[in-house]
């Protein structure tokens, strides 16, 4: 019963989690200036972290391993095909490294590997490039064809007994692979579903297109929408500090650059501490930015702004550009109930408070309690 819990319930959970991770580490090499070699590395390093992990899970759990080729088949069919193909060649190595790490080394194992990768790359890319149109019959014939050489191979490694074993554990791993496909294909379309949600908002220009924030236009129907709909709801205001000077010192394409930068900077952090239905960016123009935080108190939002200053920092500090630092000041406010224009009223005493925290000394972030006091009952 152990046995077939961590194969069919845990093992796909697992792995399920480590497809995600890998596709959001993967995504982000797609943004950065890391040559194409180091990248290559170094998602491999990581790619190896995570079969060994995979690999001494199920052996100290069940006394064997298992789900060896599961992630390179993922990666190959939903995460990237040219990294994935590469990684049916490379697991047979990593698993003999495991293995001789561990003083455990089967030539006939290692053998059995190297031809089941041969023949995954060989299938994989034989029936992507086929006209089969649905993508979960694609990995399903994968998986199926996997099962099924792995069974012959083991027909001729194992004894009658050890194969009767190793028989049922590949049926067990391809039915808990279903799992993953089940769990893995909800994540892959809820991707595409805000992918096509950006391009359209793209088509229908509400998209900034050099920060990849939200522009003016998306806001005044967002501000209308959220002011009827909630009644609990904080704006900031943020604004990069003497931003016209560094654009004079450095010319407006390093202006653009930065502006991208803290954009990109500012998402990565919204998105480790809330959900993205929970917030909402907008460029205003220029340097000068508004979120729209919903159920969200004044001092939680600076707690985030407090982060990205550090974020930012740590950001400015790696990439060693000591010519300059940047900096922004952010005024925030919080409203306590459905009114017309909320959002507005809002922006526009987020705003005085931002023009306290540029008079103070620029580089902080205040909330409109703390410079003005509360307005009304509503307010906190």
């Amino acid at each position: 019963m152990w046995q077939l819990s961590v194969i069919f319930c845990l093992m796909p959970t697992v792995i399920t989690s480590l497809l995600i991770s890998y596709d959001a580490i993967i995504k982000n090499f797609r943004i950065s200036n890391v040559r194409m070699f180091q990248r290559y590395f170094i998602l491999l390093i990581i790619y190896a972290i995570y079969l060994y992990f995979t690999l001494s899970f199920t052996t100290v759990s069940l006394g064997f391993y298992c789900y060896e080729y599961t992630l390179a088949i993922f990666i190959s069919h939903y995460i990237s095909k040219q990294k994935g193909k590469l990684l049916f060649i490379a697991t047979p190595s990593l698993v003999f490294a495991y293995f001789l790490i561990n003083n455990d080394v089967v030539i006939k194992l290692d053998i059995k590997l190297y031809i089941i990768g041969v023949v995954l790359l060989f299938a994989s890319t034989f029936i992507e490039n086929s006209k089969i149109p649905n993508r979960d019959v694609k990995i399903l014939l994968i998986l199926t064809v996997e099962m099924i050489i792995t069974i012959i191979c083991d027909f001729f490694v194992y004894n009658l007994d050890d194969f009767k074993t190793a028989f049922n554990v590949e049926i067990l791993v391809f039915l808990g692979s279903i799992i993953i496909i089940y769990f893995f294909e909800r994540f892959f379309r809820l991707q595409e579903r805000q992918r096509d949600e950006i391009n359209t908002a793209l088509k229908n220009g509400q998209i900034d297109k050099l920060t990849g924030t939200y522009n003016f236009t998306a806001f005044e129907e967002y501000s209308e929408f959220v002011s009827k709909e909630y009644d609990d709801y904080s704006v900031s205001i943020l604004d990069l500090d003497n931003f016209k000077k560094f654009n004079d010192s450095y010319g407006h394409l390093e202006g653009n650059r930065v502006l991208a930068t803290f954009s990109q900077i500012m998402q990565d952090t919204m998105k480790m501490f809330m959900q993205e239905s929970e917030y909402k960016i907008f460029r205003f123009g220029g340097e000068e930015f508004v979120i729209v935080f919903l159920n969200k108190r004044s001092q939680e939002v600076k707690n985030f702004l407090i982060a990205l200053e550090v974020d930012l920092k740590t950001y400015y500090e790696e990439e060693e550009t000591p010519d300059y630092k940047v900096t922004f000041s952010a005024g925030i406010k919080r409203i306590r109930e459905k009114t017309f224009n909320g959002v507005n009223l809002a922006v526009e005493l987020a705003d005085k408070t931002l023009y306290k925290a540029k008079e103070d000394g620029r580089d902080r972030i205040y909330t409109y309690e703390e410079v003005f006091g509360t307005l009304n009952q509503f307010e906190f």
